[in-house]
């Protein structure tokens, strides 16, 4: 499976042992919400947090692909904190 620039994916992330929910923290610079999330896959209102890391596509999943705008602010916002 090839995972292309805007793909939305679920990811098996390596040491993650329990998924739960968890309250959010105050929004960033970086973070973004998603104006068409129903259209990128997404089962409820989300949002774009600059989180880095490293994952092999073999533990990712494709389900949808950003809309041009989502994925236009997504790219502002990691130059912005990618510049920090």
């Amino acid at each position: 499976m090839t995972v292309n620039p805007g793909d939305v994916v679920i990811a098996v992330l390596a040491g993650a042992r329990v998924t739960k929910l968890r309250p959010a923290d105050p929004t960033a610079e970086t973070d973004y919400l998603l104006a068409d999330w129903r259209a990128a896959g997404l089962r409820s209102e989300s949002w774009f947090r600059l989180y880095l890391i490293t994952a092999r596509q073999s533990d990712a999943s494709v389900i949808g692909h950003l809309s041009n705008r989502d994925w236009s602010e997504i790219r502002r916002r990691v130059q912005t904190g990618l510049a920090i």
